[in-house]
């Protein structure tokens, strides 16, 4: 809707040339509200669509010094990806020796704060081409994380989710998906508590 809007003021804006500079003006505040009330509109229907305001988890204690221990990376035959770093690693894993187009992936993230992390899965879930989002879990769906979303999908258990501060995601086979996730949430339940600000919370790898 943006395009639409970006390319409509090119053409009104040509109208100067008829109506003079006060008419310019008038069109690019009228253009410039209507831009700002699509995004609005925008962001609150992606916020309605996934009931934004009512996940659990909210105001969750930041955690920082999360550890992902070597063991923890072997025991799930993971390979870190490059551009990973302190505070964000994508790991790659095979769980189908038969079939190695059969690619798991396990995408952790932690920020500063639970809001910050439950804003990046709402845009994760936004960012989909699925035309069918994945439906909000309950406990005894996925007994992990603060608020997760996920479904199978071509034979593949692929879910979302926040714990505290820190976003992840997980594409496996749903058993695989429920040991990855154990393992990840122990780590940040006995992760100390982020007090620090000057330092950005980070995982210890």
């Amino acid at each position: 809707m943006i395009v639409v809007h970006y390319q409509t003021m090119k053409i009104l804006l040509h109208i100067k040339f008829m109506e003079g500079f006060e008419m310019e003006k008038r069109l690019k505040n009228i253009l410039t509200f209507l831009i700002f009330g699509s995004i609005l509109s925008n962001t609150y229907s992606q916020e309605s669509q996934y009931n934004f305001d009512n996940w659990p988890g909210k105001n969750s204690i930041a955690k920082t010094g999360i550890e992902l221990p070597k063991d923890f990376v072997t025991k799930h035959n993971m390979n870190i990806t490059k551009g990973s770093s302190s505070d964000a690693f994508i790991f790659r894993f095979y769980y189908n020796v038969n079939n190695i187009a059969k690619n798991g992936k396990l995408q952790v993230a932690v920020l500063s704060n639970s809001d910050e992390a439950q804003i990046a899965l709402l845009n994760y879930l936004e960012s989909l081409s699925t035309r069918i989002k994945p439906p909000m879990l309950n406990n005894e769906e996925f007994e992990y994380g603060d608020v997760a979303f996920g479904q199978v999908y071509d034979g593949e258990f692929r879910v979302a989710y926040t714990k505290n501060n820190v976003f992840i995601v997980i594409h496996a086979p749903l058993k695989d998906a429920k040991k990855i996730a154990y393992d990840i949430e122990y780590n940040i339940k006995k992760a100390p508590v982020w007090k620090n600000k000057d330092n950005k919370p980070s995982f210890i790898f």
